[in-house]
């Protein structure tokens, strides 16, 4: 049985974090010598005190080297024939079987340091642990990594297949094949525009830069006109707008850079990245539900944007469980028209999703999901809106945001109730949002429970809540404003 290490060049990287965290640690230690002798004030001739400030630097810097070299050496695998094993571990040591029919999805990751020195990472999921962390992780050569990823493709189906040596092997080469979506560097950007988030982005700086410069123009002894005042107000508009679209159309762009999607059997794979490289594999049953967004940007251009939820990739450090923006990518498709989008869903047996059939609630809809989140708001306005005329009469583009928020609350509100409801004719789908327009499509097999909430008013009202809890780290979808007997209905056919 052959055991191979990562990748020495792997070192390069715990070294310079090494070096770093040796060069800091020195200057924290002076920082609380000189808090703990503000009277006497810090002296760096004194012997004590600058031996200290050597040794705080020298020793994480030898024990960082040393514990750093041996840890990577520690990082070995394997295979024992049924399965791919990764040890790793000083004093206590881990060992990973990950067998070769479980393997679901590998990834391929590159940051900017990795594509400096020549690696790559590769990541094994195995989509049985409710871990969000990969079962294997190693860094290794740049061409290894991608020997190794098609050992780990074809094992299952081929026992007899060796384990690449690291020292030996042959080479991969990268075909581009089965390419059905492939992003141009136009659209990325413009996705970068049109997606949620840029035009809320949008809104809020213009209030804030027009309410933010008439309380300057107010309270500073300036020899400006008012004329002259609000020119310079459109002017400085103008740059923040204009700064703001090219940094959401330049970050989307290098995050997303040559954004490709394959398919080649029953595996889906996509890469991008400029700086940060990834690359996907999984099967297509492993998606546990696709969630299909219109904002209004991308419906003005008639676009879409298609989401997956899959275990391993884009799951961790999730902060709202309703939240789908995590650190990775899980974008199916950034941005496609409707034909391109279609023909994907139908791929992915999904075709249902684009259609704009659902069912939404009837019971006193309104007072639900327009009245009551209105109370606190619609009491609150006219108070603030008095105070700030009370303090200065001149404020009126203030109190003129703030009526302007109101109604745009008020619209996003409405279009929330007229867009809610949902569609269980195959699979579950629930269409929710406002402004931007989600469809979620669960799978049913993928759905563990449901549950019906009423909180003290909805009790009042005869309506309640739906929860839908599904395979995902925190995975939930809800209906709101629904009745029992509803719920019932639901819960029968799901």
């Amino acid at each position: 049985m052959n055991k191979y290490h990562i990748t020495k060049k792997n070192y390069i990287s715990r070294v310079l974090t090494t070096v770093v965290c040796s060069i800091i640690i020195p200057f924290i230690y002076v920082a609380v010598i000189a808090s703990l002798e503000e009277e006497q004030g810090l002296n760096l001739q004194n012997t004590y005190t600058f031996v200290g400030f050597i040794l705080s630097g020298v020793i994480p810097l030898i024990l960082g080297l040393v514990f750093g070299w041996i840890l990577m050496r520690r990082r070995v695998f394997y295979d024992d024939g049924n399965s791919f094993v990764v040890e790793s571990g000083l004093i206590n040591k881990k060992q990973r079987k990950i067998p070769y029919e479980n393997i679901n999805m590998i990834a391929v990751k590159r940051s900017l340091l990795d594509r400096i020195i020549g690696i790559s990472t590769i990541e094994i999921e195995t989509d049985t642990t409710a871990s969000p962390h990969p079962e294997g992780k190693l860094a290794l050569e740049k061409d290894y990594a991608l020997a190794l990823k098609e050992y780990l493709e074809n094992k299952k189906n081929n026992k007899d297949l060796v384990l690449p040596n690291p020292e030996e092997f042959d080479s991969i080469e990268i075909k581009e094949e089965n390419v059905i979506y492939a992003a141009s560097g136009k659209e990325l950007f413009l996705f970068g525009i049109l997606r949620p988030g840029y035009l809320a982005t949008i809104v809020v700086a213009t209030m804030f830069i027009t309410s933010s410069m008439q309380v300057a123009y107010y309270f500073e002894d300036n020899e400006f006109t008012f004329i002259q005042a609000i020119l310079l107000t459109i002017a400085a508009i103008v740059v923040i707008l204009a700064l703001i679209t090219f940094l959401f159309g330049l970050a989307t762009y290098m995050t997303f850079y040559q954004y490709k999607l394959k398919l080649k059997d029953d595996f889906i794979e996509y890469e991008y990245g400029l700086f940060s490289k990834k690359y996907f594999k999984f099967k297509k049953d492993r998606i546990n539900a696709l969630y299909l967004r219109q904002s209004i940007g991308l419906r003005l251009f008639d676009k879409y944007s298609l989401e997956s939820s899959i275990i391993g990739i884009g799951e961790f450090n999730q902060q709202d469980q309703n939240d789908n923006s995590n650190y990775e990518s899980k974008y199916i498709l950034p941005i496609a028209n409707y034909d391109k989008t279609l023909e994907v869903l139908k791929i992915l047996d999904a075709e249902r999703l684009i259609t704009d059939t659902f069912v939404g609630p009837t019971r006193l809809r309104k007072t639900n999901f327009i009245f009551l989140p209105l109370i606190l708001p619609t009491i609150a306005l006219p108070f603030i809106a008095i105070m700030f005329l009370i303090a200065k009469s001149t404020y009126l583009i203030i109190v003129l945001n703030l009526i302007i928020g109101y109604i745009i609350l008020v619209d996003a509100l409405d279009k929330r109730m007229n867009n809610h409801g949902y569609d269980i004719t195959k699979d579950l789908i629930i269409r929710t949002g406002s402004y931007t327009i989600v469809r979620s499509l669960i799978r049913r097999n993928k759905i563990q429970n449901t549950a019906y909430t009423q909180h003290p008013f909805h009790q009042l009202m005869k309506i309640g809540n739906i929860s839908f809890h599904y395979r995902k780290l925190l995975g939930t979808k809800k209906l709101y404003g629904y009745t029992k007997e509803e719920f019932v209905e639901i819960k029968k056919i799901v």
